[in-house]
C-alpha cells in the first residue's frame, strides 16, 4: 500500500513538529500585519492598481494551498479520505489560470 503525501509534503515544505511551529508561528505573525493592510486598503490612499493585482494574486496564492491543508487536517480529524481533500485543486489551478489572463490584460492596457 502506498503512502500518501501529505499537502506540504506534496509541496516540499519540511514536515515534523519543527517544520508545524515554523509555519504556525509565520502564519501568527503575518495575521496582524493582514489586519493592518487591510485598513490601508480601507482608506484608499495612495493605492497602485498594478501593485494591488499582485498583491492579490499572491493572496489567492496562499489562500488555496491553506484552505487545502485545512481541508486535509479537518479529514484527518474524522477519518475520512485525505485524498478528497484536493480534489478541488483542479478548480482552483483553473481559477488562478484565469486571474493570470486577467491581470496580463489588465498590465496591457495600463502600458
Amino acid at each position: 500500500m502506498a503512502r500518501r503525501m501529505t499537502p506540504s509534503a506534496a509541496a516540499g515544505v519540511k514536515c515534523g513538529s519543527t517544520g508545524v511551529a515554523t509555519v504556525s508561528r509565520r502564519l501568527a505573525k503575518a495575521i496582524p500585519e493582514l489586519r493592518r493592510l487591510q485598513k490601508l486598503l480601507l482608506s484608499g490612499e495612495n493605492l497602485d492598481p498594478r501593485l494591488l493585482i499582485d498583491f492579490r494574486n499572491a493572496l489567492n496564492h496562499v489562500r488555496n494551498p491553506a484552505w487545502s491543508a485545512h481541508q486535509y487536517i479537518a479529514s484527518q480529524n474524522t477519518d475520512q479520505d485525505p485524498a478528497g481533500a484536493g480534489a478541488t485543486e483542479g478548480r482552483t489551478s483553473a481559477h488562478r489560470a484565469s486571474v493570470v489572463v486577467l491581470i496580463n490584460a489588465v498590465r496591457k492596457a495600463a502600458q
